[in-house]
């Protein structure tokens, strides 16, 4: 094992590192692992040290993500794109991410309370507890799996394959947005 997987491993195998996250935004509301190279005054030089760690805590929640099925969402903040995970620790709500740019930038934003089933459960990702479900979505992905090479033997072209699920995927989508802009509206017409 090298030193960055010890590294993954520590920030998401106890709470000394979320806990200092937590309680450091409450003062600083957004951070990230480039905050104060040119301000080192501003904070500690343990705070500092601690900063320059998002991106473990972040590869680590990743890590988890992706075993468990649950993929990041994608984030544009000014020039920089990237991707993001809401993350629950006590009381805490955090938006975990990692935007690319000239160089990637790990950074950590403390928000309100999030929709439960959008949210990672820090508990979760420390103790590697596995969602309840996840074994079912894993075979329904393996039938999925076995359906495309069957038409793909059967003389359906990979292109045609590909574009189909693309298309019913863009539905999906589609669809998702839909009900998410009708939330936001009941939300701000009450």
């Amino acid at each position: 094992m090298d030193l960055e997987e010890n590294e993954l491993k520590e920030k998401v195998s106890n709470f000394d590192y979320i806990t200092w996250l937590k309680n450091f935004t409450l003062e600083y509301n957004l951070i990230s692992d480039e905050n104060w190279l040119y301000r080192p005054e501003v904070v500690s030089y343990e705070d500092k040290k601690k900063s320059l760690e998002l991106s473990y805590l972040y590869l680590g929640i990743d890590a988890w993500a992706r075993q468990n099925l649950v993929y990041p969402k994608k984030i544009v903040m000014g020039k920089r794109e990237g991707y993001y995970y809401n993350v629950l620790y006590d009381d805490a709500y955090f938006q975990i991410g990692l935007l690319s740019g000239d160089k990637n930038v790990c950074y950590a934003k403390r928000v309100e309370q999030l929709d439960k089933e959008d949210t990672i459960s820090f508990d979760d990702v420390a103790h590697n507890k596995k969602r309840d479900d996840l074994k079912q979505l894993q075979q329904y992905l393996q039938s999925l799996s076995e359906y495309v090479v069957l038409l793909h033997q059967n003389g359906v072209p990979t292109e045609a394959i590909a574009s189909q699920v693309n298309s019913t995927i863009e539905v999906i989508n589609l669809e998702e947005k839909e009900k998410l802009q009708q939330d936001n509206h009941n939300i701000f017409n009450r």
